[in-house]
């Protein structure tokens, strides 16, 4: 589209004309991209519109701002500050994720384990290129599971960042950017408690 606007400008002679409205189109795309990743973070929901070739916003039924929000009444109804609610909900889901990691590197063994059994040495190391290295310790792992058991809260951040995820998971396939294998391995690996 950009190049049959600059085509039609090009026949005008106008250099200035023709240099002010590509410099227009250039920044409008740009920042349209800019908006929208903000204008995600804010609204929760991400679309594509095949009528003006551009991604929009809309509410949807969890946004990073309205999580955050919940953090804020969760530390107010504790007593403590947001920052410190935030911290326990992060170290919280970080923990979910490397448990998580950890249990899908002990399927990736077992697998590799029943391939090399079967002669199968290429397939068993086709598995360990999804083997992900762990960054806790078993016991870091269970002193931030462990916070929901003083701050059952952080079970409903961690429901609102799953959606979210899934969300924009199943807007990426839709886009083309992820096969549903790739957006399911992604789903599969992270988060599931």
């Amino acid at each position: 589209m950009q190049n049959a606007i600059r085509r039609e400008l090009e026949k005008t002679g106008d250099w200035d004309a023709f240099r002010k409205q590509m410099t227009e189109l250039s920044l409008s795309q740009t920042l349209h991209h800019d908006n929208v990743a903000s204008a995600y973070l804010q609204n929760g929901d991400i679309y594509y519109d095949t009528e003006s070739l551009k991604y929009f916003t809309r509410e949807g039924e969890m946004s990073w701002q309205r999580l955050m929000e919940k953090v804020k009444e969760f530390a107010k109804a504790r007593g403590i500050s947001f920052e410190k609610m935030e911290q326990y909900a992060h170290t919280y889901l970080v923990s979910l994720r490397e448990e998580s990691i950890r249990a899908n590197n002990d399927m990736l063994k077992q697998k590799a384990l029943v391939l090399l059994r079967k002669g199968d040495e290429a397939g068993a190391k086709r598995l360990w290129k999804d083997w992900k290295f762990p960054r806790m310790t078993d016991k870091e792992i269970q002193k931030g599971l462990d916070i929901a058991k003083a701050y059952p809260e952080v079970k409903e951040v961690w429901a609102g960042w799953n959606y979210m995820r899934k969300n924009l998971l199943n807007f990426l396939q839709e886009a083309g950017l992820y096969s549903e294998a790739e957006a399911k391995a992604l789903e599969d690996i992270l988060y599931q408690k």
